[in-house]
Formats: C-alpha cells, sequence, structure tokens
C-alpha cells in the first residue's frame, strides 16, 4: 500500500520547479476550468422541439437535434417525455443506416449514450459499430461518447474503448473523445488503469494524444492511490513530454485526498516571491480551483490581479480564479470592481474582472450598476463591454432596469456587433426575462439589416427564455431564406426548437422553409388543418417577404391537392381574400377552387332544399288521413298545393298510385257506402254465373271473364241476374280505390257525385278530374237502366271523357 508524502519544512526544489513549470502551462489553458457547470434539466416544450426535429427531412437538421440532446440532463426523462424509448429507437434506426451522413450518425450514437436505460438495448449494436474497424471513423467515435455515458450497462466493452484510443491509425480529435469515454466510465477503468499509465509513458504516442488521455485520471478519485507513486514519477520526470506532465498535473484537482499533499507546496510556490511571478500566479489558479482550500489564499491571488508590473495574462487567469472561488469578501470585489473601472488598465484584465463578478453570483447593486455602466459606454474598449455584458447574464438575477440597459445595447445598430452579441447570450442567461424584452429580440429578428450572427445568437439566447407562439415563431422560420448552406439547417432546427414541436409547427415546416420534399397527396381532413394553420400564420407574416411568398405560395398548392367539400368555401375564402389584397397571383388558383366550389354548392344547397321541401311533404300525406285540416289546406286547396307544393307535388300525387291511395284513404268508407258491403257475405256469393262475351261469342263463368275491373266495361243482363252482386263481390276484393255510385245520383253528373262522397273537402274539380283521368279511382255506375235519358246523357259524356270505369 503507498503511504502519503510526508510534507517538508521546505519544498523540494524539484517538485517545486517542475509543479511551477507545470502550473505555468496551466495558466496558459483559458478552457480549462475546475467549475464544470452541471447540464440543465429540460422542459417538456425543449424536450418536444427536439424530438419532433427528428421526423425532419434534412438529415443536417437531424443531427442539430441530436447534439442538443447531449445540452440536457436526461436522467430523468420521463419526466417530460412519456416514452424516450421512442427517441432511442429513432437514433438507433439512424445510426444502423449506412447511407445517412457519418457525422449525422456519429451524433446519433452520442445522443443514445444520453438516453440512460431507453438505450440499453442497443449497447450490443453500438459495441459492435466501435469493433467494427470497416465502419466509418466519426461514427466508431460517436458510438465510443456513447458507451462511455451508459455507465455500467458499457462495462464489457471498456476494452475496446480502450483499444479504439491506442489505435494510432485514428486521428487525435476523434481519439480524444475515446479518452472522454473512459473517464465517463469511472470506475469501470478500474481494471485497466494500469495500462492507461503504461500508455501516458509510451513515447511512440503522440504527446497530444497522451496529453489528452490525462483526463482519465479525473474519475478514478481515490481508487488512483494504490498507483499514485506511478503518478508521481511520470510528474518527476523530465523524460516524458512536459505535454503529458502538464495533463498529469491538471487532474491532480481531481484526485480528492490522493491529491492532498500538493496543496501546501502549490502555496509556498505562490508565497515565495524568489519564483517567477507568472508561476505564481498559476499557482494562484491551481489553488482557486481546488475549492475550499483555495480560501485560504484569496488575498494572494488579488494581490497579484493588482500588480499591474505582472503579465496581463497572468492577471486575466487570477481575476478567473476570484471568480471561480464563488464567494469573495467584499473588500475583495470592491477592488475587482475598481480595477474594471480603471480605463488605464489592460483592457484583457479589466475584462476578466467583469466576468469574475458575474461569476461571484451575489454582488452588490452598486457592483452591478458599475458593470452596467462599462456595458452602456461606447468610449469604453469592446473587449471590456463583452465581459460586462457576459457578467451580467451570469449574475443570473438583475434588476429589470439593468435588463433593459442589455436590451438597448442589442437593438442598438451603431453598436459593435460583437457587443450586441455577447448581450444576447446574456439575456439569455438571465433567469428570469419580461414577456416585452422576449418581443423585442424577436423585433430584431425581423430586421435582416442586423448582422446575421447578432440574429442567430439573439435567437438562440431564446431557447433558455421561453416557448414561442405561432406569431413569433413565423419571425424564426422567415430567417431559413435569408440563410447561408451553413445555416438553413440551425434555423429549422430553432423553428422546431423554440416552438416545442407543437402541430402547428410541425405543420409549417412541412410546407415551408424548404422541405426537403412535401406531402404529394392530403386527406381532405389534412388539408383543411393545413389551411387553418396557414390562416393563423398569414397575419403575422406581414413584413416577412420571402416567408408570405413561400406562404402564399403553398396555400394555392394545398387548395389544388384536396377535394373540397361546400361548406370550406368558409375555409378557403379568407384565405383568396388575403391573396388578392396582398396581390399574389395564387388568389386565382383559389378562386377557381371557390367558382367550382359554389356551382357544387348551389347544387347541394338546392338538393337540401327538394329534400326537405319533399319530406315536409310526405309527413303531411302521412299525416293526412287523420287531419281534415291538411287535407282542406295543402291538398284540395288548388292555389297551395301549386304554389307550396312547386309543381311537382301535385304530379306525384296525380301519377305515383301509393300517394293516389293516400288521398282518397279517408274517403274510402263514403265513396263505397252505397254499395252496402256491410250487409254482403262474399261466402253466399254464386261465382259461377255464365256472361257471354261480346266479340268472341264464348261463355265464361262471370270471375273468369270479369277477374278485376279492367277499362271500360258495360255489363248488360235482365234484372235479377246478379249484376249488383258481381259489382259489390268485386269492390269486396278490390285492392284499388273504388267508387261506388248509383245510377240515379249522377244526375248533376259524375264528378259531382263523387266530390258529394269526400266529405265536401275536394272542391278542386279539375284536380279530381285529372285524379280519374290518371286512373287513382275505379268508377261502378249500377242502375244505368232505371235512370232518365238525361242523366244517362250524362254517364256517357263522362264516360267518353274518361277510362277506367265501370257501368
Amino acid at each position: 500500500m503507498v503511504t502519503t508524502f510526508r510534507h517538508h519544512t521546505k519544498p523540494s526544489r524539484y517538485i517545486l520547479y517542475s509543479l511551477a513549470f507545470i502550473l505555468s502551462f496551466f495558466l496558459c489553458l483559458p478552457w480549462v476550468s475546475a467549475k464544470e457547470q452541471a447540464k440543465p434539466q429540460p422542459k417538456a416544450w425543449q424536450i418536444n422541439g427536439i424530438v419532433a426535429t427528428l421526423d425532419d427531412g434534412h438529415e443536417q437538421v437531424k443531427k442539430l437535434a441530436f447534439d442538443n440532446f447531449n445540452e440536457y440532463e436526461l436522467k430523468n426523462l420521463k419526466a417530460v417525455f412519456q416514452k424516450p424509448e421512442d427517441i432511442a429507437y429513432k437514433a438507433a434506426k439512424l445510426l444502423k443506416d449506412k447511407s445517412v451522413d457519418n457525422d449525422v450518425r456519429s451524433s446519433a450514437a452520442s445522443a443514445l449514450g444520453n438516453l440512460g436505460d431507453a438505450a440499453k438495448p442497443y449497447v450490443k449494436d453500438i459495441a459492435d459499430f466501435l469493433q467494427d474497424k470497416s465502419v466509418n471513423i466519426e461514427v466508431r467515435s460517436g458510438a465510443a461518447v456513447a458507451l462511455g455515458n451508459l455507465g455500467d450497462a458499457a462495462k464489457p466493452y471498456v476494452k475496446d474503448i480502450l483499444n479504439f484510443l491506442k489505435d494510432k491509425s485514428v486521428n487525435i480529435e476523434v481519439r480524444f473523445l475515446a479518452t472522454e469515454a473512459l473517464t465517463n466510465l469511472g470506475e469501470n477503468t478500474k481494471p485497466y488503469f494500469q495500462e492507461i499509465i503504461n500508455y501516458f509513458k509510451d513515447k511512440s504516442v503522440a504527446s497530444d494524444v497522451r496529453y489528452n488521455a490525462t483526463i482519465v485520471l479525473r474519475s478514478l478519485g481515490k481508487t488512483t492511490k494504490p498507483y499514485f507513486n506511478e503518478i508521481l514519477d511520470l510528474l518527476k520526470d523530465k523524460s516524458v513530454e512536459s505535454r503529458v506532465r502538464i495533463g498529469v498535473a491538471e487532474e491532480l484537482e481531481y484526485l480528492e485526498e490522493a491529491a492532498k499533499p500538493y496543496f501546501k507546496e502549490i502555496a509556498d510556490i505562490l508565497k515565495d516571491k524568489s519564483v517567477d511571478s507568472g508561476v505564481r500566479s498559476s499557482a494562484a489558479v491551481a489553488l482557486a480551483n481546488l475549492g475550499e482550500a483555495g480560501q485560504l489564499y484569496v488575498k494572494d491571488i488579488l494581490d497579484i490581479l493588482k500588480d499591474k508590473s505582472v503579465d496581463s495574462g497572468v492577471r486575466s487567469r487570477a481575476a478567473e480564479a476570484l471568480g471561480n472561488l464563488g464567494k469573495v469578501d467584499q473588500r475583495h470585489v470592491q477592488a475587482i470592481v475598481d480595477i474594471l473601472k480603471d480605463k488605464s488598465d489592460d483592457n484583457s484584465v479589466r475584462s476578466r474582472a467583469a466576468e469574475a463578478l458575474g461569476n461571484l453570483g451575489k454582488v452588490d447593486q452598486r457592483h452591478v450598476q458599475a458593470i452596467v455602466d462599462i456595458l452602456k459606454d461606447k468610449s469604453d474598449d469592446n473587449n471590456v463591454r463583452r465581459g460586462a455584458a457576459s457578467a451580467l447574464g451570469n449574475l443570473g438575477k438583475v434588476d429589470q432596469r439593468h435588463v433593459q440597459a442589455i436590451v438597448d445595447i442589442l437593438k442598438d445598430k451603431s453598436d459593435d456587433s460583437s457587443v450586441r452579441r455577447v448581450a444576447a447570450v446574456a439575456l439569455g442567461n438571465l433567469s428570469k426575462v419580461d414577456q416585452r424584452y422576449v418581443q423585442a429580440i424577436v423585433d430584431i429578428l425581423k430586421d435582416k439589416s442586423v448582422d446575421n450572427n447578432v440574429r442567430y445568437v439573439a435567437a438562440e439566447a431564446l431557447r433558455k427564455i421561453e416557448q414561442l407562439n405561432l406569431n413569433n415563431i413565423v419571425v424564426i422560420l422567415d430567417s431559413v431564406y435569408y440563410a447561408g448552406q451553413s445555416e438553413f439547417a440551425q434555423w429549422r432546427f430553432l423553428t422546431y426548437f423554440l416552438g416545442g414541436g407543437t402541430d402547428e409547427v410541425k405543420t409549417l415546416l412541412t410546407w415551408l422553409g424548404f422541405p426537403k420534399t412535401i406531402p404529394t397527396s392530403l386527406t381532405h381532413d389534412q388539408g383543411v388543418k393545413t389551411l387553418k394553420i396557414f390562416a393563423q400564420a398569414w397575419e403575422p407574416s406581414q413584413g416577412l417577404t420571402r416567408l408570405r411568398e413561400d406562404l402564399a405560395k403553398q396555400i394555392a398548392v394545398v387548395a389544388r391537392k384536396i377535394s373540397w367539400q361546400p361548406q370550406d368555401i368558409l375555409i378557403l375564402e379568407p384565405h383568396y381574400n388575403n391573396l388578392r389584397k396582398a396581390g399574389y397571383n395564387e388568389a386565382s388558383s383559389l378562386q377557381e377552387v371557390i367558382v367550382n366550389l359554389k356551382g357544387w354548392q348551389w347544387f347541394f344547397n338546392a338538393r337540401i332544399t327538394i329534400i326537405s321541401h319533399a319530406a315536409f311533404w310526405l309527413a303531411l300525406i302521412f299525416a293526412y288521413p287523420k287531419f281534415p285540416q291538411i287535407q282542406a289546406i295543402f291538398f284540395w286547396n288548388p292555389w297551395v298545393r301549386r304554389i307550396l307544393g312547386v309543381g311537382y307535388v301535385g304530379f306525384l300525387l296525380t301519377w305515383f298510385p301509393p300517394f293516389r291511395r293516400k288521398l282518397f284513404e279517408p274517403f274510402k268508407p263514403s265513396l263505397l257506402a252505397d254499395a252496402g258491403l256491410d250487409n254482403f257475405q262474399d261466402k253466399a256469393y254464386f261465382p259461377a254465373s255464365m256472361v257471354k262475351v261480346p266479340g268472341i261469342g264464348e261463355i265464361f263463368p262471370i270471375t273468369v271473364a270479369l277477374p278485376s275491373i279492367k277499362g271500360q266495361i258495360i255489363l248488360e243482363g235482365d234484372s235479377g241476374l246478379g249484376k249488383s252482386m258481381f259489382l259489390r263481390h268485386l269492390l269486396q276484393n278490390s285492392r284499388r280505390i273504388v267508387v261506388y255510385l248509383p245510377a240515379q245520383k249522377c244526375h248533376k253528373g259524375v264528378i259531382e257525385a263523387i266530390q258529394d262522397k269526400l266529405h265536401g273537402q275536394a272542391q278542386d274539380a279539375d284536380f279530381l278530374k285529372n285524379l280519374i283521368y290518371s286512373g287513382a279511382i275505379d268508377i261502378c255506375i249500377d242502375g244505368l237502366n232505371e235512370v232518365t235519358a238525361e242523366t244517362r246523357a250524362k254517364i256517357c259524356q263522362f264516360v267518353e271523357s274518361y277510362t277506367n270505369s265501370l257501368k
């Protein structure tokens, strides 16, 4: 077991200068920071926006979606998205598709690694990509990163990642990703730690690669104790390239208890005035990054910052170090503010001083005002003003007056574009931004005369503030039409993302903003939905020239693709009016569709009217037998029947047998009253009476010769031979409407005799004549030989004029 080093009264000169050299190099690495910011928890709308992007036709847009999954902490993804496995499935499908660009597949692999349990079914597939040397290097590196993020599930593949790192045929940047993967696997790499140490020593490996590989140390913490002697030997060994040794030194702060022996030695370097000031400042930065231990040395770090004779780069890093400490005495804060306000000081130092104030978190309002004053002062150096803007954003919560100052800078076209870009970022970093400021950003996005980079950074800032409604989303979408090839995918992605991936946003991007393809066909419901969303987007698109032109075009395209229904005119006409007023030629396409529909609308309206009218009269016909008022008012009143019946009702009543029967049904008893059928016994009737048919000369039974009433028939014979009984037999068995008239009741005429039997309701003699002429009723007249010659003449005249009667 390795014991910890003892502290000496005086630090070992060898160790002292080795560390001095290492820390000097550490000072020169502005991207190195002990404060690794935790990934933010995503909101539901943010995840929905990213997921919607995965269905876009452009591969580079999908790549941005996968890259953005890596920006969030997704361990609790189910809290904001119900089916993370759907995302994992899409990512895995894209990863396996060799027709997709390799950089997109690599991003898909990386995203899988961040999806946690949802990606576990695909661990073997990811590992296969890593192991397969025939697979593109970018895809394999993405697979390595994914495995590194999958934790214990990737434990069986640690050796494969290590082999990938050691593969000299792979470029340095890609191998660095393998290093990150090993780092993320933590203690799962412990069985291979000796192999990793040996890799650091292998001089045949490029020093840059080995330097990058040293970050593996940070994941192991206390578990490095058994190997600490070897780590220390690496640090001391001058034959090992300084780049590698520096990498080892940089990771000491992550080694927890194992690195404690170095705290005192680093502090001694800081205090030793015989040591180069640059090395001393390096020690200050290192101490600050070691957390609470650095609090004891704040004054020493501050002394370096205040000393103008010290190299400006060193002082800048000293300022950064103070910002990383988080909590600093207010006297020290004032010293930082004084440096910020001192225009005679180096501008890079002042800029870092501003950023340091922002990183301290809680700062007195008067100090915040000092930062704001620097930001607003156009005469000051832009680098310093950028630092001031960044500081305000990092403070999180600031007074609304100060927010307004940032917005004013962002809106000021005369100001430096780089300052405005940082102002936009700062606005996005603030914890709560008033809605009016969101609108100010949107207004900047509308203005295409504003620097493209400023506009894009402003849009990026919105993603940290809130989901945009459709009115503002069209502004983001409009930027697609002005973007270059490299920016095109970014603006499409931002449209999905900032809109929260709603159906409205997805529909707009299906048709607008240069989609890969547009739908070849649409259902009626899809067409209605699309035009309704287009209608919502029309008014907000005013002033967005290119977007509105495309919107007008796609409105016409959708209008031509659907088989519209007459009721859809209400949807189409507003679009026609909008296009016509705006002067777009596409209005003619809408007009053509509407005119066609109006023709059909007239037809359908007429059909509905006719059906309604017919249903009304049909209902009256069924109610007719029970209600005398209906009989008198609607059917036997010539004016009502002709006007309200529009002609066809009278025609149908006259010529359609079921309606004719209904018309006479209430009067059936009275029509047969004179026949005395109540006293007639059909079974007592003798059917074998014989008759002679004129013209043929043969004799038949009467029921054979006259089975029913048909045409004009005259039955002649002496009294008492059963003529009247036969008529009763026919009336009893007839299924048609029959009127029985004794001849003596026809003295006024046959029509008049029939009218007398209709209870006075059938006052329309002409209508009755038409009904008789059409064969609506059979007429039987009995006792023709028993009436006067005048009556017989009237009956004969009737017979000559009408058919289907029996005398």
